[in-house]
């Protein structure tokens, strides 16, 4: 969690030297090979059937799986957004 607030105060910090920061999901992030590693675990483990990322909007989880699929070239992926399907389904 540490890692993602570093990653949040360097938005900020940018956010200071121009007057808008967005939010976008990038796919190089810095500082967090943990998180990329654990996925990356997650990821070999024949009897893991879904993995998923939890946090606050703003957290950096669909940069975690953007930088991971940029680094592995990942064949299949299926993401889903749990946000979009609760008013979808609503």
């Amino acid at each position: 969690m540490e890692k993602f607030r570093e990653v949040i105060n360097k938005r900020i910090q940018e956010k200071k030297k121009n007057e808008f920061t967005d939010l976008a999901p990038i796919d190089d992030i810095e500082n967090g090979a943990e998180y990329l590693k654990a996925l990356h675990w997650a990821i070999k483990k024949k009897k893991v059937k879904n993995i998923a990322l939890a946090g606050p909007y703003g957290a950096g989880k669909s940069s975690i799986i953007d930088t991971y699929l940029k680094k592995h070239r990942m064949i299949y992926i299926n993401h889903i957004c749990l946000f979009d399907y609760l008013f979808i389904s609503s």
